[in-house]
Parts: C-alpha cells; structure tokens; sequence
C-alpha cells in the first residue's frame, strides 16, 4: 500500500504560503495603505470643511433673508407713510385749489355785477336822458302847430298820430273819416 499521507499534517508548501501571503500584506501594509488612507483623511478632511462651509453660508443666508425681510417690511412701511404722506398733501392743494377757484369765481362774479350795475344804470340814464329828449320834443310839439315827429296838434284834441306814422303805413283818424266819408 502505498504510504499515504495525511492531509491534516502540513507540510513546507503551507509554510512557504504563509511567508508569501506575510510579504505581500507588509509590502501592502507599508506601501499602498498609507497612501490610500493620506487620500482618505483629504477627502474627508475637505468633506468637513464643505460641511462647515455650508452650514456658515446657510447661516449667513438666514441672516441675509432676516435683513432682507426686515428691511423689506421697512420699506413698506417707509412706503406707506410716503403714500399716506403724498395723499395728504394732494388733498390739502387740492383743497387748496378748489378755495382759490372758489375766490376767483367769486372775485369774477362780484366784478361782473359789477359791470353789469354799471351798465345798467348807464342804460338807465341813457334812457331817462333820451326820456326826457322825447317828452321835451312832444311837449315842444304840442306847443308848434307845425310837428316834425309826426303827431299833430289841434285846439280839440291835444295831440295825436298824424296819418304818416314813422314806419311808413299811412293811418287814418275819425275825423278825416267822417269829414271825408271813407
């Protein structure tokens, strides 16, 4: 029978193996971890600063927004009081305004009664001047038996239209009708 050997004893090729798989974990170990681990702790050494850089930004961005709506509220209100300002002001020229139109309507009213009495009472006078011109040359004519104002001045009948009037149409009396017969 042949000698066979047991498969649980080790023999030099385990040992060799182990020596083998020993030398590559140190070359590993020694020249390839530290560099992967000096990649490593880079990247998360920038990862933490990104993380801290974020977190500042959202913090001054939340600041930002807060100065910015207070700001913005201010304005608002700076806004309304200006517009409530402004309304106040249009309202007091306009009051103003209509207080001048009314005074210059006022004034023009009282001077155009004015204008009006006057030539009113020139009219007046202009007609009582006249007035009296008419009643001097009736009674001047009463007085002459020869009238130039087409009346006619007789003993029995003081004074009358004559048969020429002044717009032409030729008028006829009762005693030239009875007289005359037509």
């Amino acid at each position: 029978m042949p000698a066979t050997t047991n498969f649980l004893i080790p023999n030099a090729t385990v040992f060799v193996e182990i020596g083998v798989f020993a030398a590559v974990l140190g070359v590993v170990a020694r020249f390839v971890l530290p560099p992967l681990q000096a990649a490593m702790n880079h990247r998360q050494e920038e990862i933490r600063t990104a993380i801290e850089t974020t977190q500042q930004a959202r913090q001054l961005l939340e600041t930002a927004e807060f100065e910015y709506e207070t700001k913005l509220n201010d304005a608002r209100r700076q806004a309304s009081v200006i517009i409530e300002s402004g309304r106040r002001v249009s309202a007091h020229i306009q009051a103003e305004a209509r207080q001048q139109a009314k005074e210059e309507h006022d004034r023009i009213v009282t001077q155009a009664r004015w204008y009006i009495d006057r030539a009113a009472a020139a009219s007046r006078d202009q007609l009582q001047q006249g007035a009296r011109g008419i009643s001097t040359d009736v009674v001047t004519s009463a007085v002459r038996v020869d009238t130039p104002l087409g009346y006619e001045a007789t003993p029995e009948i003081p004074l009358r239209p004559s048969s020429a009037t002044v717009t032409g149409i030729p008028r006829i009396d009762r005693r030239q009708r009875v007289q005359g017969g037509n």
